[in-house]
């Protein structure tokens, strides 16, 4: 299996950052054995917050996920 992923910083300010990820892979990554898109996110950073909506388009899947760094 391959996996790659390609991020970019969107905006980034004193204390906030937008990014942007793609994810690619094959194998035990897709639902089928072919190169497909299975990542792509949009993280928002504030302080010591963060969020990120994360979708797959191979299995039709997104998440939310929030962090909070100590």
């Amino acid at each position: 299996s391959t996996y790659l992923e390609l991020g970019y910083g969107v905006y980034e300010d004193d204390d906030t950052s937008v990014s942007l990820t793609v994810g690619a892979g094959n194998g035990m990554y897709v639902t089928e054995e072919d190169f497909n898109v299975v990542n792509v996110g949009l993280t928002v950073s504030a302080g010591s917050m963060s969020a990120s909506y994360i979708i797959n388009p191979d299995s039709e899947t997104n998440f939310l996920v929030v962090g909070y760094s100590f």
